[in-house]
């Protein structure tokens, strides 16, 4: 019997793409005598250092945990976690590391400043990264490039996409709209728009309140996006995220133009995760989220950074009658119950997980 070990350090309560991701792959394979699954129990500090010293603490206590456990093959669900494989592999060779790659990775040597420049030094260059053990799992094709630019080999990287629920592709309620609101989910930070929305976007909607929800990752962004008209709801429950989205007039993700690339959207899962919902989405057309919305087929994509575009893609949607409305809401559902749903991806995944032991036997 093959032995598989999935490690993140990334899960719940801390919120994330990642944590949902963890904590769906934890669910479906739940049970699974092949599979077992180390993660932490307790919320992460957002902190950068407690962060850091959090993780460094997770590593040396899952290292002491596996030390004697052989295991075929090790799924770490984020790139921070590479150096804990590669102290394993010093005990078990012949063990296959795969690790998700989600973008950022590869984008924050781009930014300015001492800490940066080290990351690239030690990390991206590592020639350790680059040999037979190890694999990666990229969620689009814009992940795939950026490793491809950083001189990974196009055989080692797996293509999965990422998914919603099957509980929430189930709900089967549609609202009619009483209230004139659009929606904006995810962490507050410059990448995601938000501020240029609600001050350059929203005066063209003076009928219309913008609700936020999702932490707040950066101060400036934050209060910037303050204006008259957009309501701060903090974090949220899961339930009252899918009521919001229900009810929302239009889910928006204005993900803008970065002229240094340094942070990167690999695919947004808020994009789907708000069709499953009930909702339209208009998003930008960068990195990433297109891919997740399968190119326009499951909502709207705008030029990012356009105001133009923005605006005729939000009356487009605006326009549509209550008929209209569930008639293309109905559409999109059944392409994520054929396509998305994290049954189908994680079947695939396991799939993978013997296909990368097999090659080395």
């Amino acid at each position: 019997m093959q032995k598989i070990l999935l490690i993140s350090f990334n899960f719940p309560p801390t919120i994330g793409g990642i944590e949902t991701y963890a904590r769906e792959l934890k669910i479906y394979f739940d049970g699974d005598k092949e599979i077992d699954f180390i993660h932490p129990k307790n919320k992460i500090s957002a902190n950068p250092f407690f962060r850091s010293i959090s993780l460094l603490n997770f590593v040396i206590k899952t290292l002491i945990t596996i030390r004697r456990k052989k295991y075929d093959l090790i799924h770490l669900t984020s790139f921070n976690l590479w150096i804990l494989g590669f102290i394993y592999l010093k005990l078990y060779r012949k063990t296959k590391i795969l690790i998700n790659i989600w973008g950022l990775e590869f984008v924050y040597k781009n930014k300015t400043g001492f800490f940066p420049k080290l990351y690239k030094k030690i990390f991206i260059g590592n020639k350790i990264l680059y040999t037979d053990n190890f694999n990666y799992l990229v969620s689009s094709n814009a992940s795939k490039d950026l490793m491809v630019s950083n001189g990974f080999d196009m055989d080692k990287i797996n293509f999965i996409k990422l998914g919603v629920s099957q509980l929430q592709i189930s709900e089967k309620t549609i609202e009619v709209l009483n209230e004139k609101y659009f929606l904006f989910v995810g962490r507050i930070v410059e990448r995601k728009g938000l501020s240029w929305f609600s001050n350059t976007i929203m005066p063209n909607f003076p009928e219309y309140k913008l609700k936020v929800v999702g932490p707040i990752g950066n101060q400036k962004e934050f209060e910037s996006s303050q204006t008259d008209n957009v309501d701060y709801l903090g974090t949220v429950s899961e339930e009252e995220l899918m009521r919001l989205r229900r009810n929302a007039t239009i889910c928006i993700v204005p993900n803008i133009l970065l002229p240094n690339e340094d942070d990167f959207e690999a695919f947004c899962f808020v994009t789907i995760e708000s069709v499953a919902s009930r909702s339209l989405i208009v998003a930008s057309n960068y990195q990433g989220i297109p891919e997740a919305l399968l190119y326009g087929k499951l909502g709207s994509l705008a030029k990012p950074s356009d105001k133009e575009s923005w605006v005729n893609l939000i009356n487009e949607n605006l326009s549509y009658t209550t008929q209209e409305r569930i008639k293309i809401i109905t559409k999109r559902i059944e392409i994520l119950q054929k396509e998305l749903s994290w049954d189908i991806l994680f079947d695939q995944t396991k799939k993978l997980y013997k296909k990368i032991i097999e090659n080395d036997q």
